[in-house]
């Protein structure tokens, strides 16, 4: 219901916006005199068309990052990390972590960063190009409610308790590619310009790790009442995981050959400057990555005690050396089984933004992303954001992000956007503010232009 809820909301802000293009902007007002890529506010969320939309030769260096997830805030986070930090993290608080999360809801998160180097510039009036370079990672995790329900609810109700759905995924990427855009402009004073971007990427793989549960019914953990003629405790589990291997005395160039992949990234926005409306579509990472050697590990587990204890020394795995001395102490033991090409889809971003003057000071943002699934999923993001520009060159922003399971976020920033300088500032929060937040992120520009 959220979900329809939200793509309702982003659907119409996005094709109403034109009905705000009525006033037109004052030929002396900031808003007039805004350099058209500093038009196109800049967002949390993946943008490879951020720096070459300014139209000025010169060099850009950015970084930004974000995670979320559906129920614990920064302030339950930081608790856990301290505990741990103080190797206080034990039973009792697993217990009393998984008690926070609602019935039904399982635990889930979402987390990508990046860092990139960009250099561009126009070549002649209407074409501009820039190459850039960098790396990009993302992360996503599930734990599945029944997991879950076994600390937070006990046996009292049910005796069995399943994985079900839970998984995970992390990746990293190192990339360097080349994007361009193409500018049209019809004559007369209130014309449309057209722009169309395109560009790729080059993928390479600095690290893949994957996990999931082989079983159709996610394995089982069976506890049976006290008293039953049946052992008490039983435990099947069938778990596979991926990796790519670490690489002895490796260089960077050795991580780099492990595979490769390619991302290409499309544009397409129109803009009334004088009208002080534009609309614009925005796909990015189209694509695949592939990775040529990948070790697969598996866990199977079919045991059953009487007690908690005696099933966890059924699964303990003791190594001495020559000496008697134990060298490995692993309850779960992943062992290797092969090595095999995988090819992982991109985490795609599918982007529709409208932007609009209200006056000759306040720009109006409204952006709907789609939600993609696969390993990386990006669920619907409605992105409301306004800018402020007293000055044409200091601009200030606030916003408020609606999407996924954290409710309603707030961002803010500010900048220096100059010809010949840019730096800037921008951060939000997911599903509250401070420590109540489920999430938040932050992005961090630093240009000089020529």
């Amino acid at each position: 219901m959220r979900t329809r809820y939200l793509a309702v909301v982003a659907v119409v802000s996005v094709l109403g916006a034109p009905f705000l293009q009525a006033q037109a902007v004052p030929d002396d007002s900031p808003a007039a005199r805004v350099d058209a890529g500093y038009r196109r506010s800049p967002t949390l969320r993946a943008d490879p068309f951020r720096n070459v939309m300014i139209r000025h030769w010169g060099f850009t260096l950015s970084s930004g990052g974000l995670v979320a997830n559906n129920t614990l805030n920064l302030d339950d986070i930081g608790a856990i990390i301290f505990l741990a930090d103080e190797d206080s993290l034990g039973f009792g608080e697993a217990i009393d972590i998984s008690g926070l999360i609602p019935r039904g809801s399982g635990l889930n998160g979402v987390a990508e960063g990046m860092a990139r180097f960009h250099l561009g510039g126009p070549l002649g009036g209407a074409l501009a190009v820039g190459f850039s370079a960098g790396v990009n990672g993302f992360g996503s995790f599930e734990i599945d409610d029944q997991a879950v329900s076994l600390f937070r609810d006990g046996n009292a109700t049910q005796e069995q308790f399943s994985l079900g759905e839970t998984r995970g995924a992390a990746l990293a990427v190192a990339e360097y590619g080349i994007h361009g855009t193409l500018n049209l402009k019809a004559s007369g004073s209130d014309a449309p310009h057209v722009t169309l971007g395109f560009g790729g990427r080059v993928l390479k793989p600095l690290y893949y790790a994957s996990g999931n549960s082989l079983l159709p019914d996610g394995g089982s953990l069976t506890i049976t009442n006290s008293g039953s003629a049946v052992p008490s405790v039983a435990a099947r589990i069938q778990f596979e995981g991926f990796n790519t291997p670490e690489i002895p005395n490796g260089s960077a160039s050795d991580y780099l050959d492990q595979g490769s992949g390619f991302a290409a990234d499309l544009l397409a926005r129109i803009e009334w400057p004088t009208s002080g409306f534009a609309a614009e579509v925005m796909v990015a990472n189209i694509g695949s990555l592939d990775i040529d050697a990948v070790e697969r590990r598996e866990t199977n587990i079919n045991v059953s005690g009487s007690t908690f204890n005696e099933v966890f020394d059924l699964l303990q795995e003791e190594v001495l050396d020559q000496f008697g001395n134990l060298v490995k102490d692993d309850t779960l033991s992943f062992d290797v089984q092969d090595t095999v090409a995988l090819s992982i889809d991109l985490p795609k971003v599918v982007r529709i933004t409208a932007s609009a003057w209200a006056n000759s000071i306040l720009q109006i943002d409204v952006a709907a992303t789609a939600p993609v699934s696969g390993q990386f999923k990006s669920p619907l993001g409605v992105d409301v954001g306004t800018t402020w520009r007293f000055s044409r060159v200091i601009p200030l922003r606030f916003g408020v992000m609606m999407g996924g399971d954290q409710g309603i976020g707030f961002t803010g920033g500010i900048a220096v956007e100059g010809r010949n300088f840019l730096m800037q500032f921008y951060g939000g929060t997911l599903g509250g503010l401070f420590g109540k937040a489920k999430g938040g992120g932050g992005r961090f520009e630093f240009g000089v232009f020529f």
